[in-house]
């Protein structure tokens, strides 16, 4: 199985760069209270260092906003993963504890401000019809993608739209907004890719955020790691 960009997108936007963390082994049912503290105190911090800003005017989301757009997303509608977060957070220092996996990429996003997903691998769509390499693609919608994707989440979803897919199986809409069912993490999981989208103009950043992350991971979890990176260059990478 492979994590990959489908040309198209780079062909929009030639400035993608996405750091991946493959971690295999996780005991995702367990607490840790340790990380919890983490998060929560990264969140205090946030909420104290945006005081009195307009989070979408902030220089480091610039890029994102802009690509949004690029990609054909209302950026003032549907805000990246890490705008909304940074805007509820500035509001508010509140934040779930969910699950590990989703408290340490949302500690590291926060950390980092840069956007960082998490899915399952066991989850991967692999052999199926839909002409999409199996594993995980960031690609734009098409009509297949219609009828294999119903439900409120999908009310408005139409062919052309940037997103995270495995086979047919939408698991992130608007390239890096919101994850529908079948994109959440469930307890059960153990063997999951860490996507840390960015831009060659923030590479350095995508690139400390990733490591840290590879870090942590291995730190609490004791599982394998190994991580990778996706740009114009490097379209796919083996996941599995």
């Amino acid at each position: 199985m492979n994590f990959s960009i489908d040309k198209a997108i780079i062909e929009k936007h030639s400035d993608i760069c996405i750091g991946a963390v493959i971690a295999e082994g996780i005991d995702n049912t367990k607490d840790y209270p340790e990380l919890s503290k983490m998060l929560l105190d990264q969140v205090n911090s946030v909420h104290l260092e945006l005081a009195e800003k307009r989070v979408k005017e902030l220089d480091f989301l610039q890029p994102y906003r802009e690509c949004m757009e690029t990609l054909g997303v209302n950026k003032n509608k549907y805000p990246c993963s890490i705008e909304a977060i940074l805007t509820r957070i500035a509001k508010k220092p509140e934040f779930p504890i969910i699950l590990p996996v989703v408290d340490i990429g949302n500690y590291v996003s926060l950390k980092y401000k840069i956007p960082i997903g998490a899915h399952d691998r066991d989850s991967f769509i692999t052999g199926d019809k839909s002409g999409w390499p199996a594993g995980l693609t960031v690609r734009f919608s098409t009509e297949a993608d219609l009828a294999a994707n119903t439900g409120p989440s999908f009310d408005d979803f139409s062919a052309g739209e940037p997103v995270y897919a495995s086979g047919n199986s939408i698991r992130t809409r608007r390239w890096i907004w919101r994850q529908p069912e079948a994109g959440k993490i469930a307890s059960t999981g153990r063997n999951f890719v860490f996507p840390l989208d960015g831009f060659t103009c923030n590479l350095e950043t995508v690139i400390k955020a990733r490591d840290e992350l590879a870090v942590l991971v291995k730190q609490f979890f004791s599982c394998n790691v190994r991580t990778g990176m996706l740009d114009k260059n490097n379209l796919s990478m083996g996941v599995s």
